[in-house]
C-alpha cells in the first residue's frame, strides 16, 4: 500500500489554490504555484473546446518500465469540463472528469491498481484559451505515473516512476484518415505499422498497410487475417491486435493508440499475449 500526503492552501480572496502531493519517493508541487479557480459559462465559454488526443512517453530502457506510450482522448466542453479516457502502457484503463482552471489547467489525479492503493497517475494538462496558440497544448504540462513495488506482480514487480511531459493535439473528424492524420505525404493512401520492444525482443515488426476512408488494411494477404486495426473516428483512438502464425510468442493481444494529426502519425503501445510485456506501436504515412 502506498500512502500519499496532500497539502492544499485555499486563498478565497484571490480565488486560488496551490499545494503539493508526496509519498516517500517524490513530491509533486502545483506548477507555477497558484492555480486560479474558474467557472466557464455561456457568456464566458472556453474557446479551445473540442476533441483532443494525448500521449505520455514511455521509458527508453525496457528494464525500467514500459517503453510504449500511454494514450488518452480528452473531450473538452465549452463549460470547461474535461472528460479523459484512455490506457496506460501497462494496459491499465483510466478515466476522469475534471474542471479546467482559469489558466486552462486540467488537474489529473487517478488512483491505480488494487482498488486505488497501488499507484497513481497525477499532474496536469494545460489547455490555452488563446486561439492562436491552442495547438501548443502541452506547454507547462506534466504527468507522473507511479507503479508501487508489488502493484503489478507479473509486469515490473519492483514498480517504477515515469515522469514526463505529455504531448497532445486537437483531433478533427473532418475528412478521411490518411489526409487528416498522416499529412500530405501519405496522399497515396499507404502507411507503415511498426511494433518494437515488448515480447518482440530486438527485432521490430514492420507491416505495410493501406489507409482509405478511415479503414486500415494490411497489404499482404497473410497479414490481412492476422493484423487488425480499428479507428474510432469520433475520438481518434486506435485499437487492434496482431498474430504471427510462425512465432506465437510474438503475438499481440492488445494495441492501443491515438492519432496525432499535427504530427501526421499515430503512436501508442502494444501488450504481448504470452509474456505480459509492453512495447511501442507507431503508424505513419508512406
Amino acid at each position: 500500500m502506498v500512502n500519499y500526503v496532500v497539502n492544499l492552501t485555499n486563498n478565497t480572496d484571490a480565488g486560488t489554490i496551490y499545494g503539493t502531493v508526496s509519498n516517500t519517493l517524490v513530491t509533486w508541487t502545483s506548477p507555477g504555484g497558484m492555480v486560479p479557480v474558474q467557472t466557464y459559462l455561456a457568456t464566458n465559454p472556453i474557446v479551445s473546446a473540442g476533441q483532443y488526443t494525448v500521449a505520455l512517453p514511455g521509458f527508453d530502457d525496457i528494464t525500467e518500465g514500459p517503453v510504449g506510450y500511454s494514450v488518452f482522448t480528452v473531450g473538452l466542453a465549452t463549460n470547461g469540463t474535461a472528460t479523459l479516457t484512455g490506457y496506460l502502457a501497462d494496459n491499465t484503463p483510466v478515466s476522469q472528469v475534471a474542471q479546467l482552471s482559469a489558466l486552462g489547467i486540467c488537474p489529473i489525479y487517478i488512483p491505480l491498481y488494487a482498488n486505488g492503493t497501488g499507484g497513481l497517475l497525477m499532474g496536469r494538462l494545460t489547455f490555452t484559451n488563446d486561439l492562436a496558440e491552442y495547438e501548443s497544448l502541452t506547454t507547462n504540462s506534466s504527468l507522473i505515473w507511479f507503479n508501487a513495488n508489488g502493484a503489478t506482480p507479473n509486469l515490473y514487480p519492483l514498480g517504477f516512476t515515469n515522469e514526463a511531459v505529455a504531448f497532445a493535439c486537437t483531433y478533427s473528424t473532418n475528412g478521411s484518415y490518411y489526409t487528416d492524420a498522416l499529412g500530405s505525404g501519405s496522399s497515396s493512401g499507404y502507411g507503415y505499422v511498426v511494433f518494437s520492444g515488448g515480447n518482440l525482443g530486438a527485432n521490430a515488426v514492420v507491416k505495410k498497410v493501406g489507409i482509405t476512408n478511415n479503414v486500415i488494411t494490411p497489404i499482404s494477404l497473410s497479414d490481412q487475417a492476422n493484423l487488425s486495426l480499428t479507428i474510432n473516428t469520433n475520438t481518434g483512438a486506435i485499437t487492434g491486435s496482431y498474430r504471427e502464425l510462425n512465432k506465437p510468442i510474438h503475438s499481440i493481444n492488445s494495441i492501443q493508440g491515438a492519432i496525432f494529426q499535427n504530427g501526421s502519425y499515430s503512436t501508442g503501445y502494444f501488450f504481448g499475449s504470452n509474456t505480459n510485456e509492453s512495447g511501442l506501436f507507431m503508424l505513419f504515412g508512406e
